[in-house]
C-alpha cells in the first residue's frame, strides 16, 4: 500500500525515526509510520472488548467508540464517527 500523506515536519525536540524499542516500566516506543501502521492492524494486539459500565466510567467509555468495539461493531461505529 502507498500513503499519499504529505510529509509533516516533527515536533521539536521528538527523537529521531527509528526500529520499535522496548524500555521497562514505560512499554513499547513506536515511531516509523510503518510500524504504527502495522500494530494498529495486528489481530494480536486488539485491545478485548469489554460490557460496559456506568455513565463515565473507563468501562463505559471503552464500551462506547470504535476503537474498542468487537469486530461486528468497529465498522458500524466508525461510520457513525
Amino acid at each position: 500500500m502507498t500513503d499519499s500523506w504529505p510529509d509533516i515536519a516533527p515536533a521539536p525536540g521528538m527523537p529521531d525515526c527509528g526500529p520499535p524499542s522496548f524500555a521497562p516500566g514505560r512499554g513499547w516506543w513506536v515511531t516509523r509510520h510503518a510500524d504504527v501502521r502495522a500494530a494498529l492492524t495486528e489481530p494480536a494486539f486488539r485491545v478485548p472488548a469489554v460490557e460496559g459500565g456506568p455513565t463515565g466510567t473507563l468501562a463505559w467509555l471503552r464500551a462506547s467508540v470504535s476503537r474498542f468495539s468487537p469486530p461486528q461493531r468497529h465498522a458500524e461505529r466508525r461510520a457513525v464517527g
